[in-house]
């Protein structure tokens, strides 16, 4: 419907916000890989240089970085989850702290960054989530602490604390079963697994 709209800056914001919407379903439905995916992130990202600076911003750069871990370009992840880090310092946002941190932690345990990727999670999973639910649509459907808490209980694995590691991907499940959201909680077992 939005293509038989004149193509005017409020028309752009619409799609904008549609296509933000979007990516995470297509996440969750089609995989995190899916070239739906990156389209509708990418058609995203010029929406956003066409309105400025927009709301959308940060889960659009967030989709992509993850689409673009996942696909096994951890590099590229890193650049756009570097600009979600500033974003969320310049907004002094707590929910999107969280969730680049989260972001960012990820991307270095693909990297093997592992000890960086330690203190990314452990201070995302510190920092209070006051607008959990509003962060889930950044995380791609997962909610960012049990996110967080499993990718750290794989970075713990690989630094070589097993202890730590299983308490921490104990944890990730636990709280993933009180969110009692199915998709996070599938993610804390796969990576409890």
């Amino acid at each position: 419907m939005l293509g038989t709209l004149p193509d005017t800056p409020e028309r752009a914001r619409q799609e904008l916000e549609l296509q933000t919407i979007l990516g995470p379903a297509l996440m969750v439905t089609r995989g995190i890989v899916a070239p739906e995916v990156e389209q509708v992130y990418a058609r995203a990202r010029e929406l956003a240089q066409q309105v400025g600076d927009a709301p959308q911003l940060f889960p659009l750069l967030a989709g992509l970085g993850a689409f673009y871990r996942v696909r096994g370009r951890p590099q590229t992840a890193r650049e756009l989850e570097e600009q979600c880090f500033s974003l969320a310092q310049r907004q002094r946002d707590p929910a999107l702290l969280l969730q680049a941190h989260v972001a960012m932690g990820t991307t270095l345990v693909w990297l093997g960054e592992v000890t960086a990727a330690r203190a990314h999670l452990e201070q995302a999973i510190a920092l209070e989530d006051p607008q959990q639910r509003r962060a889930l649509a950044f995380a791609g459907g997962i909610d960012p602490k049990v996110g967080g808490g499993a990718f750290l209980a794989v970075d713990l694995w690989l630094l070589g604390y097993a202890d730590q590691a299983l308490r921490r991907s104990q944890e990730a499940l636990v709280l993933a079963q009180e969110r009692a959201h199915p998709y996070s909680l599938g993610f804390a077992l796969f990576f409890a697994a």
